[in-house]
Order: structure tokens, then C-alpha cells, then sequence
């Protein structure tokens, strides 16, 4: 038997071949992306254009569209608001069904008393067990809502209503950056001041310090208290060592912030964010168009 025949998947083979599971998109499938799937270093991060003359930038480094971000900063708001309504809703419920077990456990205290003073002596043993059964039923069905509210079977019809129950820790009102979705308030944007280049010059930004033109590679800098955006090295160079930029103090690590890169294509440039995967599960029947579902890590 030749030594490749091992691989073409012969009769009775159960198994994919490499070459098989290549051409039905099987299993983890990598992309290298190029520099048009890359954003620039002014372009915003929600809209993916060039965020223009009203752009800002995050305490991370991350460039947006004024317009863009604050629509986006207002959405979570409003959105934590109503989070923050529907818990207020549940612990009221809750405090409902708390008040509503004591009152029937004093309700069934009072009982016991009334019949025991009533006649003089213990209630009667078919009293007894009618007054115990009723309280017994009241108990079980303020335990079953309850248990309700807990429930994990949420496949059971008298579970569906109590599937937005669980919620017990009160919710954040804090918004968060949308690329890395750590904690943003509007006052922690910083507008951005571009100095925007000659009209014979290739591109549209260039750095105030030295005067050379912005590109995807250039690794910049933006200074909090002016909103000058400039090369690194100037920055390292001429502005770090006098500790002042255009009358203001400049203070190394709370007034500056390291921009986004732009994309270039280069792997030394970008590293893992040049590689996309997928990872695709084949259907029971062979049938990939119809029964393969994909999920992206």
C-alpha cells in the first residue's frame, strides 16, 4: 500500500481527511488580515471611519468621534437605568413575600391562641390538624414561589416568568469603553488638537514638535492637559525632560497617554490582533451549509 493512501480516507474509513475537513471548514480555521482590515491611528472605534476634528481619546488610548461615544455612553445609561428599575422591582417583590410569610406566621399563632383561650383547654384534634394543614399550605405555597424565583430547570412552564428573577446584586450604573470595555465617564475623555498637514504633504496629521507626518506606524502620544497628539520619541526627547508643553505643566505619568496604533499589516507591528479564528463544528447529518454552526473565539 502506497504511503499517502493512508491519508485519502478509503472505504470504511469513519475519520476525515485533512484535505476533507479543510473543504468543508472544519474545525479551527485561521485568517491572516490585512492592512484594509486594520483601523487607522484616527479612526474611531465605533464607526471605523476617521473620527475627524471633534475626536477624543480614552485614558487607554483609544480614538472615537465625540458624537459617537457620547450617543453610545447615553445608551448605557439609559440602559443601567432600566436594570437598575427592574432590581428595585424584584427586591420589592421580595419584601413583599418576606412581610407576606410573616403575617401569615402570625396569623397562624394567633389562631392557636384564640382556640386554645376560646374553649379552655387545646383545640380538638381535627381542629388541631384542619388549622396545622392550613398553615402548612400556606407555608408550601410561599416556599414553592419561592423556589420559583431559584428555579434552574428553565425549560419548566412555571419557571419561564422567573427566568429575569435571579438578579440578586445591584446592578452598575458604571459605562464602559465599548473596544475595551473597561470603566469610562464622559469628563475622562480628552478632545484631541491635530495639527492637520500642508496641502502638498501625504497625510493628515503631522506632529507640532517636529513636523513630520502621521502615518499607521508612528507611535504617538496625547498630552491631557493641551490635547496635542506628537511623535514619542519628541515627547521623550524635548517635552519629558522640561516638564512643560506650550505654558502648561506636563506630568509624565497622569498627563500622558499612549495612543492607539494604527494597522499596518506587519506582524511585528501588530502582533496577535493580525490573526482571526473561527472554530466550526460539522453537522450530525454532513450536511455543513445547513447544520454547521460557528462560533468566533
Amino acid at each position: 500500500m502506497p504511503r499517502h493512501s493512508k491519508n485519502a480516507g478509503g472505504m470504511g474509513a469513519e475519520a476525515l481527511t485533512y484535505h476533507e475537513r479543510n473543504s468543508l471548514g472544519f474545525g479551527t480555521v485561521r485568517t491572516r488580515l490585512g492592512k484594509e482590515a486594520q483601523c487607522g491611528y484616527d479612526d474611531c472605534n465605533l464607526s471605523l471611519q476617521p473620527a475627524g476634528d471633534d475626536a477624543v481619546v480614552t485614558p487607554k488610548g483609544v480614538v472615537y468621534a465625540k458624537e459617537m461615544i457620547l450617543t453610545n455612553l447615553l445608551r448605557q445609561k439609559k440602559e443601567a437605568a432600566k436594570r437598575l428599575a427592574r432590581w428595585n422591582a424584584q427586591q420589592r417583590e421580595k419584601d413583599n413575600l418576606e412581610e407576606q410569610k410573616k403575617l401569615e406566621e402570625q396569623e397562624r399563632l394567633a389562631e392557636a391562641f384564640d382556640a386554645k383561650n376560646a374553649t379552655g383547654s387545646l383545640p380538638a384534634a381535627d381542629e388541631k390538624e384542619t388549622s396545622r394543614t392550613r398553615a402548612s399550605r400556606s407555608l408550601a405555597t410561599s416556599y414553592q414561589k419561592e423556589r420559583i424565583g431559584e428555579a434552574q430547570a428553565f425549560w419548566m412552564p412555571s419557571a419561564i416568568n422567573a427566568l429575569d428573577k435571579r438578579e440578586e446584586k445591584r446592578p452598575s450604573m458604571d459605562t464602559c469603553c465599548p473596544a475595551t470595555g473597561e470603566k469610562l465617564r464622559m469628563k475622562d475623555l480628552v478632545d484631541i488638537k491635530w495639527v492637520k498637514a500642508g496641502a502638498g504633504e501625504q497625510g493628515r496629521h503631522k506632529c507640532p514638535v517636529c513636523g513630520d507626518i502621521f502615518s499607521n506606524a508612528s507611535v504617538l502620544v496625547c498630552l491631557k492637559p493641551t490635547g496635542s497628539v506628537l511623535h514619542r520619541r519628541c515627547y521623550d526627547q524635548f517635552i519629558k525632560p522640561e516638564g512643560t508643553f506650550e505654558g502648561k505643566r506636563i506630568r509624565d505619568r497622569k498627563d500622558v497617554i499612549d495612543m492607539q496604533k494604527g494597522g499596518t499589516g506587519f506582524a511585528a507591528h501588530e502582533g496577535e490582533k493580525l490573526v482571526s479564528q473561527s472554530y466550526n463544528e460539522l453537522g450530525v447529518h454532513g450536511l455543513p451549509d445547513e447544520l454547521r454552526h460557528q462560533r468566533t473565539k
